[in-house]
């Protein structure tokens, strides 16, 4: 989490469990929103709060569109094939981290994780976290097919889309009523609807600056 978002957010020691709760911020990739969750790693343990925290981890999974799995090289990768066996390969990506001083395991570990997208990076260096953003961006605009196809700008969220749709569905309204001939007026009130339902995403209030200058030369019911 640190690496990406460039900054000291979560307490790092190299004593295991040392994250407990689900730390979350957001962040851009390539240009996308993303909103990343640092969890308590998925292992067994005694102590109770850190259960609490293993049991967060696993709804925060369930939950997730990708889930970055961290490998430390320099460990014994059989603990976490173990763990792996129970994360879906089609949504988990694996960081095998510390490449500055275990680059010598890393086609071990890409056998013992056959099946999964493996990325060896160093956090510690930042070795390998251009190839691991490019990796998310990729997954979670729908592979590099769907990246290619001109099908448009990625939308980041369903309510965005729901925005675009109300935008596009008011100006092709405004388009309709102008070769009909109807009155400006409802020509006008179609474009509002098609501002305000960008105005939703951006968050400002710009329709009456724009509707003044396209309609400048008559009125406009207020």
């Amino acid at each position: 989490m640190n690496v990406l978002l460039q900054e000291e957010r979560a307490i790092v020691t190299p004593m295991p469990g040392t994250t407990r709760d689900v730390i979350e911020e957001t962040l851009e990739i390539r240009g996308m929103p993303v909103r990343l969750m640092d969890t308590a790693g998925l292992r067994e343990t005694t102590d109770e709060v850190e259960t609490i925290g293993v049991r967060l981890a696993r709804g925060k999974i369930e939950e997730a569109g990708l889930i970055i799995y961290v490998a430390d090289l320099t460990a014994d990768l059989r603990a976490d094939v173990d763990i792996l066996s129970e994360l879906p390969f089609d949504r988990t990506i694996i960081a095998a981290n510390k490449i500055d001083i275990g680059s010598a395991r890393i086609q071990e570990a890409k056998a013992k994780f056959e099946g999964f997208d493996v990325v060896p990076i160093s956090a510690f260096t930042e070795q390998g976290i251009e190839p691991l953003k490019d990796l998310l961006f990729e997954k979670a605009a729908g592979g590099k097919a769907a990246m290619e196809t001109p099908v448009g700008e990625l939308v980041a969220s369903v309510r965005h889309r729901d925005c675009l749709v109300k935008c596009l569905e008011g100006l092709e309204q405004a388009e309709a009523a102008l070769i009909e001939g109807l009155p400006r007026e409802l020509v006008a009130a179609d474009i509002r609807a098609s501002i305000d339902a960008l105005g939703e995403i951006t968050g400002e209030t710009t329709s009456e600056d724009i509707l003044d200058v396209i309609f400048s030369s008559f009125c406009i019911g207020k």
